[in-house]
C-alpha cells in the first residue's frame, strides 16, 4: 500500500494507512470525494502525515471531515487541525464520546451540502455503532466502514488474524465480524436500512478494512451481512 490517495473513479480516491493500536499493526481506508467547487469530503479520515497532507492539497481542500461511525474518529482531530476551515461531522452519539472535539454538524439531521454528489445512508438499528454509509452517485460506489470488511493478504498480520478470529475471514472475500451482532438493537430497522442502501445497486464497494471491490457487490453484501440480519440476507 502506498499510503497515498489512489483513484477509484472520477473525483473519488481511497487511501489506506497503517497504524498501531495497543502496539499491534492495523490499517484503515479513508475515502476522498471531490465536490464541484473543488472541496473534498473526507470519509473516515486516516492517519495523517506530511506526504499525505501534500497529496490531499494537490487534489483539493478538505471542506468536510466525516466520522462515519462511533468507532472511526481517531485521526479526525489531526485533520481538523490541518484544515481548520473544514466542517467536522459526527454520527449520533460521538459528540458525547469525543468531548475533546468540537463538531460542526451531525450526520442525519439535515440533507448535507454534498448530497448532489454523495448520498448519505444512515444504518438504523445499531445505535451503539451509529454507522453511516455513503454512495458516490456518479460511479455507484458504496462506502462502508465496519459492517463489512474485505481483509486479505495486503493487510497487516494482526488485522488478518483478528478478522479470522471474528468470522469475517481474511481471504479477500467480503465478510462481517461476529461481534457486530452484539450491537444490533432493532433487527427490523437494520434490515430496512440495509435493503434501502443495497437497493441503490452499487457497482463498487469501499470498506474501511480491506480492499475495494468492483464486481458482484450486491450478492457479496447480502451473503456477508445475513449474519447480522437474516431478513436482509434473504431479500431479493
Amino acid at each position: 500500500m502506498s499510503g497515498l490517495p489512489e483513484p477509484l473513479a472520477d473525483g473519488l480516491w481511497t487511501v489506506e494507512r497503517r497504524f498501531r493500536t495497543m502496539g499491534l499493526p492495523v490499517s484503515s481506508r479513508g475515502t476522498l470525494v471531490r465536490l464541484p467547487d473543488g472541496g473534498l469530503v473526507v470519509i473516515n479520515p486516516p492517519r495523517l502525515d506530511r506526504p499525505l497532507r501534500e497529496a490531499v492539497d494537490w487534489l483539493g481542500w478538505p471542506a468536510h471531515i466525516v466520522c462515519p461511525n462511533r468507532f472511526h474518529h481517531l485521526f479526525a482531530g489531526d485533520w481538523k487541525k490541518a484544515w481548520p476551515s473544514a466542517r467536522l461531522w459526527a454520527p449520533a452519539g460521538l459528540e458525547d464520546k469525543r468531548r475533546d472535539l468540537i463538531f460542526d454538524a451531525r450526520l442525519g439531521r439535515q440533507p448535507p451540502p454534498w448530497d448532489p454528489v454523495l448520498a448519505t445512508l444512515p444504518i438504523a438499528g445499531m445505535p451503539r455503532l451509529s454507522e453511516v454509509w455513503f454512495l458516490h452517485r456518479a460511479s455507484g460506489t458504496l462506502i462502508v466502514t465496519d459492517l463489512a470488511a474485505r481483509v486479505g493478504a495486503r493487510q497487516p498480520w494482526f488485522l488478518r488474524a483478528w478478522s479470522r478470529l471474528n468470522g469475517a475471514g481474511a481471504s479477500g472475500r467480503v465478510g462481517s465480524a461476529a461481534w457486530l451482532r452484539l450491537l444490533v438493537a432493532d433487527a427490523d430497522a437494520l434490515a430496512a436500512s440495509l435493503n434501502a442502501a443495497v437497493g441503490q445497486c452499487p457497482q463498487q464497494l469501499v470498506v474501511a478494512h480491506g480492499d475495494p471491490m468492483a464486481d458482484g457487490v450486491v450478492p457479496a453484501l447480502r451473503r456477508a451481512l445475513s449474519r447480522l440480519s437474516p431478513a436482509f440476507g434473504h431479500a431479493t
